[in-house]
């Protein structure tokens, strides 16, 4: 709520919904549903984007990168 609450262009009711959408290889990807104007769609967008990651950033949560090693072997010669 706290990523929603300060936009006001974002209805009320319905409430906002954030769930877990997928879990992916290395990550646990999130979703979030609100009602807004279709007008006012992409600037709402973009705002919760930015404050998801301000709020990240905030509480030290960091984003992860799959990582692979990858092992090299000779042939004889």
């Amino acid at each position: 709520d706290e990523v929603d609450d300060n936009n006001f262009n974002i209805s009320k009711d319905p409430s906002s919904t954030i769930f877990v959408n997928e879990l992916g290889e290395s990550s646990v990807n999130l979703g979030i549903r609100v009602w807004v104007e279709g007008s006012n769609y992409s600037a709402v967008r973009w705002n919760l984007i930015k404050n998801i990651k301000q709020n990240f950033d905030k509480n030290d949560l960091n984003f992860p990168y799959p990582q692979h090693d990858i092992h090299i072997i000779s042939q004889p010669e």
